[in-house]
């Protein structure tokens, strides 16, 4: 509407028709600014609310009036004549004070809109670079032309403004048209990119943060792999250490303690490559796998430890005991295994029922791990059975340490629905130095030792090493 309202002005034959088409040109003059602002506001991704909209809007609308009314106030145009330059005839306006607040509204909305494209800039990879400095240029030149307009440049009345501007949108066109620059393409990448569930940050080729989405600088802060440098500028680096650790493992674990809670996060590296394998840049994924961590936890517990007695069930017993084997065998250490046996326990059953039996073995499962420090590994092998594996000490410690044991529970009161009872144990302790045999083997012989006790009267420790 502005070109086309200047060049039916600069046909014109007489003034009535060249302020009628003057009048024309204010339907896109006032407004031109106030778009590209908007749009640039929109591509830098600052939220734009109606309060906003008014702000920026309300001089052009203003200038809009003004202008459609100025022969009753010439708040605008304190004169308008026609002047001949030439042979060609131009209308020839002397300013009003309105005039030069729209000129500077035009000068603040095109600087606002040029340092917002830069700021977008400094962030970008190479590729969108290109595109923004073009448009940067394209946004730059209505300068020139504003700046000769105000200086009255050869005095003719000419609007530098309207030869200007059909340049800068052709440039600002073709990075439309080229780079996808506001199209759909571009804000369904930059709306994935922020709104992605992952923690995202972006890094040079020499390992400068260049881009992050809002979790990526969340997470990034929170386990301190992004940090402000000590300039006075809000300027983040990476953290070197964690840094070279992602590219020499690609993927790894972190768990830190934030706010109180124990949070787990996973980062993952990748190079980012153009054509030709060359590199581009580097990318780091930060999600936060808290809850598959804390969900992983559960099921480690529902499948390691016993539900009723709280202990390692039987598969966890015997897995870390045998690690434990493995481990002192390779270290020249002694190693025992111990078998427990609750004595006469279905005459618990039969005599309080299978409550109360179950109670006995909450409360059995209870008082060992209070008993033994935690150097030990036992567990509930099933039914009333138990096991404890010792390692690196002595057949006499061991000795005392599991008999001690027995008479506590010995001398220890049951009561379940007012019924007070007492039980007591029978233990088997296979003791090995030479490691001549197998965990298995020596497992095996344990309960052998324990069945022993049994039927030579029960309530009773029996320690023998296990030799050829």
């Amino acid at each position: 509407m502005y070109m086309l309202g200047y060049l039916m002005e600069l046909n014109s034959k007489n003034i009535s028709d060249m302020i009628f088409w003057n009048q024309i040109q204010y339907i896109g003059i006032p407004f031109f600014p106030a778009f590209w602002l908007l749009a640039c506001l929109t591509y830098a991704k600052y939220r734009i609310s109606f309060k906003n909209i008014f702000f920026i809007m309300i001089i052009p609308f203003m200038t809009f009036f003004i202008r459609l009314t100025n022969q009753f106030h010439n708040f605008y145009y304190k004169e308008l004549s026609v002047r001949a330059f030439d042979g060609i005839d131009l209308l020839y306006i002397e300013k009003g004070p309105w005039y030069y607040v729209q000129s500077a509204y035009i000068i603040f909305a095109i600087f606002l809109s040029s340092f917002l494209i830069w700021r977008v800039y400094v962030k970008r990879t190479f590729e969108d670079k290109k595109r923004l400095e073009i448009v940067f240029v394209g946004t730059s030149i209505p300068y020139l032309g504003l700046l000769l307009l105000m200086q009255k440049f050869w005095n003719t009345g000419i609007d530098w403004m309207t030869l200007f501007l059909p340049v800068s949108l052709f440039i600002i066109s073709y990075a439309f048209l080229k780079y996808d620059f506001l199209e759909i393409k571009t804000f369904a990448r930059e709306n994935i990119f922020e709104n992605s569930s992952y923690g995202i940050i972006l890094l040079s080729n020499d390992d400068k943060i260049v881009d992050y989405n809002i979790k990526g600088k969340d997470y990034g802060r929170i386990i301190e792999i992004i940090k402000l440098t000590s300039d006075k500028k809000k300027n983040f680096k990476i953290d070197k250490i964690i840094l070279k650790s992602l590219s020499e493992n690609k993927k790894i674990k972190l768990d830190v303690l934030h706010n109180g809670e124990k949070i787990f996060f996973e980062l993952e590296f990748r190079n980012l490559t153009g054509d030709n394998d060359i590199l581009m840049g580097k990318v780091i994924y930060i999600k936060d796998i808290t809850q598959f961590e804390l969900l992983n936890s559960k099921l480690q517990i529902l499948a390691n430890i016993d539900e009723l007695s709280d202990l390692k069930n039987r598969r966890a017993y015997i897995k870390e005991s045998l690690d434990l084997y493995k481990f002192a065998f390779e270290n020249n250490m002694n190693y025992s295994i111990t078998m427990i046996d609750i004595d006469f326990f279905k005459k618990v059953n039969d005599s309080f029922g299978h409550a109360c039996g179950d109670y006995v073995i909450k409360e059995f499962g209870h008082l060992m791990k209070k008993y033994f420090d935690g150097n030990e590994i036992y567990g509930r092998l099933g039914g009333e059975e138990f096991a404890i594996t010792i390692c690196n000490e002595d057949s006499n410690y061991i000795y005392k340490r599991v008999d001690d044991f027995r008479k506590i529970i010995e001398n220890y009161n049951f009561n379940f629905k007012n019924n007070s009872f007492k039980i007591s144990i029978s233990i088997g302790i296979a003791f090995n130095e030479d490691f001549v045999y197998s965990f298995e083997e020596l497992l095996n012989y344990s309960d052998k030792l324990l069945y022993e006790v049994k039927n030579s009267g029960r309530n009773k420790t029996y320690i023998k090493e296990m030799k050829i």
